[in-house]
């Protein structure tokens, strides 16, 4: 493995590369941590309690198949054993969220991917008050955050341990909705444009009638993108586009939009969340490569399977790798020209 000037050839040097990549990607939390001064509940807010019955609940939503945490306990464990732990361990979150501390050994992370890495901590925490938490429940998700250890592992090796000093903590069950807590007020700053917002990603969508919409459109780009620098989040402007449907080039108004002194790229197709459309919006630019895929993967399974595998296993092979492709987002792209519901089908037999 190569990173940089380095070279890694053992698991041991390679898992310290990883190591000091993830540590790379952090942000140095420049802000005043001092927690007491800086929040400040609103009114009617409130602290979360937890009774017994909660923690009994949470052991047995457990995913049975999944992997061992840093405690190096698997999860069916906990499931077959909730009725003799739930009581300690409702015990040991109660004091944990009376004394507002968490123990070092309950903030270590296995990294398997980085994601929302870049969110400074106490921002995050200041914006917990408008969503009424009180303040003791918001100085335990502090110190929740603050103060966490990461590692790398590939199978029996591990990294060392490096600090994450901003960012939600990834592989969580909080940390997506840490990131939406964090981004929630960014639509709030859109006047014209309609917003979707999901996980990292924002489209801004508007109609274009006139000159006035385009630059009505260019000042909800200006405010989002000073909502960024306040938040100090940064856009990917290789990773954003403009992107227009029309159907006349007639009624088509051509406009160049900016982020900061970038020139957003304009393109003629895009894939949406797995879904291809151009500016017809029409589904046959998703259904033809959809479908040549299917065929392949149709031709691997009969490939491999060649009188080794079972009819089941054919069936189990057929639904996981080449059904799933076909009901993707079906209602969005459902075809009504018959050479694509034949093709579709064709496949199916």
């Amino acid at each position: 493995m190569n990173y940089g000037h380095r070279v890694g050839t053992s698991t041991e040097e390679i898992v310290d590369m990883f190591a000091d990549y993830f540590e790379s990607l952090y942000v140095p939390d420049a802000e005043n941590c001092n927690f007491d001064e800086r929040y400040i509940p609103v009114s009617g807010a409130e602290d979360i309690n937890l009774s017994l019955f909660d923690i009994e609940a949470a052991i047995h939503s457990l995913d049975s198949k999944g992997g061992a945490g840093p405690d190096e306990i698997k999860p069916f464990v906990m499931k077959m054993c909730a009725s003799a732990v739930a009581w300690p361990v409702w015990l040991l979150h109660q004091k944990s969220f009376d004394s507002g501390k968490i123990a070092a050994a309950a903030k270590v992370s296995r990294i398997v991917a980085a994601a929302f890495d870049k969110v400074v901590i106490m921002l995050l925490i200041i914006k917990f008050a408008r969503f009424r938490i009180g303040k003791k429940t918001a100085r335990w998700l502090w110190q929740y955050l603050i103060g966490r250890t990461n590692f790398v592992q590939i199978g029996k090796s591990k990294s060392r341990l490096y600090e994450s000093p901003s960012g939600v903590p990834p592989g969580s069950s909080l940390g997506p909705l840490m990131f939406t807590v964090f981004i929630d007020d960014l639509v709030d700053v859109v006047r014209f444009a309609h917003t979707s917002l999901f996980a990292d990603d924002m489209k801004l969508a508007s109609i274009i009638q006139d000159f006035e919409d385009t630059l009505r459109l260019q000042r909800d780009i200006d405010d989002v993108i000073r909502w960024n620098e306040r938040s100090r989040l940064h856009f990917s402007n290789d990773k954003c586009y403009i992107f227009s449907a029309y159907r006349s080039d007639s009624s088509f108004i051509q406009a160049d939009y900016t982020m900061g002194n970038h020139v957003v790229e304009r393109v003629e197709e895009i894939n949406d969340l797995g879904v291809r459309f151009n500016r017809w919006y029409h589904p046959g630019h998703h259904i033809e490569p959809m479908t040549m895929k299917a065929r392949q993967m149709v031709g691997c399974i009969k490939h491999f399977s060649n009188g080794n595998f079972t009819k089941e296993t054919q069936r189990i092979l057929y639904v996981a790798y080449v059904r799933s492709r076909l009901e993707f987002a079906s209602t969005i792209w459902n075809p009504t020209a018959e050479i694509y519901i034949d093709d579709i089908e064709s496949i199916q037999k």
